[in-house]
C-alpha cells in the first residue's frame, strides 16, 4: 500500500489530519467525533412494477461528520492557554473555511483508530455554524473551550488512505482484493491510466465489461470521468453495446482482467 508523496503518514492508536493541519498534537485534542460509523440510505420514490413489489434505486446520502475538539493544554500558564487559543481559532479557520472554488472544491480528513487502516474523507464546511465556540466563562476566564467542527462529506464514501497499484500486462488476469466493507458504485474504488485502448472486464461477474477507446494517452478517474486522446468513440461494452456496465470491486478478492497494458490504482472503500 502507497500514500501521495505529499502526505505524511498518519501512526498510532488514535491521529488525526483535518485539511493538512494535524489534530491530537500540541494544543489539539479531539474530544469526541459523530459521523465516521455507520450510514444514510435514501431510496428514489418513482413509480415501481407490481404496487411496490420493486422497491426504489438506493443511494448514500451526504455524510455529515462532527467534531468537537479541545484546543488547549490542561496543565499550562495563563499566557501560554491565550497564545493556544488564539493560534488554535486561526489555523482551525484556515481548514474549514471554505476555498475559492464553492462548488468542487474538497479538503481531507483523515484519521486512525486502534486496530484498523488508517482512513480518509473528503470534506467542505457544512451548511450554517461549520465553525463554532461558546463564549463560556470557561473560555473567557480560563482560555479553554470546546470547539465544534460540522463538516458535510458529498461523497460519503470512506476510503483507505493508502491506495495499491497494479500493473496490468496485456490479457492478464490479476486478484484485487477490496479489504473494506462496501461495494462503491459511484465513486468507485479505482480508478486507471493506459496510453492505448483498454477492456477491463470483472471476470466473476461478465457483465461488467467496458472498453475505453483511445489512441494515447488514457485516464480515467474514481468519479467515472473519461479522458481519452485520439479518438471520437465513446466507451462501451461488449461488442460495441452503448451501454457497459462499470467493473466495481466488491468485498474480497475481485478477479479483473485488462485487454491492454495499464495501471489500475485501487483503495479500499468503507461505509
Amino acid at each position: 500500500m502507497t500514500l501521495e508523496d505529499e502526505l505524511d503518514p498518519l501512526t498510532g492508536d488514535l491521529n488525526w489530519s483535518l485539511g493538512g493541519l494535524r489534530l491530537g498534537e500540541g494544543a489539539y485534542r479531539v474530544v469526541t467525533d459523530e459521523g465516521l460509523e455507520g450510514f444514510e440510505i435514501e431510496t428514489e420514490d418513482g413509480d415501481t412494477a407490481g404496487d411496490g413489489a420493486e422497491p426504489g434505486y438506493q443511494r448514500l446520502a451526504p455524510r455529515a461528520v462532527t467534531l468537537t475538539l479541545n484546543v488547549v493544554p490542561p496543565a499550562a500558564s495563563d499566557a501560554v492557554r491565550k497564545a493556544a487559543m488564539s493560534v488554535a481559532m486561526h489555523d482551525l479557520a484556515l481548514v474549514i473555511n471554505p476555498l475559492e472554488d464553492r462548488i468542487n472544491a474538497r479538503r481531507m480528513l483523515r484519521w486512525t483508530r486502534a486496530g484498523e487502516p488508517a482512513k480518509r474523507l473528503y470534506y467542505r464546511p457544512a451548511n450554517g455554524q461549520a465553525l463554532a465556540i461558546a463564549g463560556t466563562q470557561r473560555r473567557l476566564q480560563y482560555h479553554d473551550a470546546d470547539i465544534v467542527v460540522r463538516l458535510e462529506c458529498a461523497d460519503p464514501i470512506i476510503v483507505s488512505d493508502e491506495y495499491e497499484d497494479f500493473e496490468f500486462a496485456a490479457g492478464e488476469t490479476i486478484p484485487i482484493t477490496n479489504a473494506g466493507t462496501l461495494t462503491a458504485v459511484l465513486p468507485t474504488a479505482w480508478e486507471l491510466t493506459g496510453d492505448t485502448t483498454v477492456r477491463l472486464q470483472h471476470l466473476d461477474h461478465p457483465r461488467e465489461d467496458i472498453t475505453f477507446p483511445s489512441w494515447a494517452d488514457l485516464t480515467v478517474s474514481r468519479t467515472l470521468e473519461i479522458v481519452a486522446l485520439g479518438t471520437y468513440n465513446i466507451a462501451h461494452g461488449p461488442g460495441n453495446n452503448p451501454f457497459p456496465l462499470w467493473p466495481v470491486l466488491r468485498p474480497g478478492v475481485n478477479n479483473i482482467k485488462a485487454s491492454a497494458a495499464c495501471t489500475l490504482r485501487k483503495w479500499d472503500t468503507f461505509t
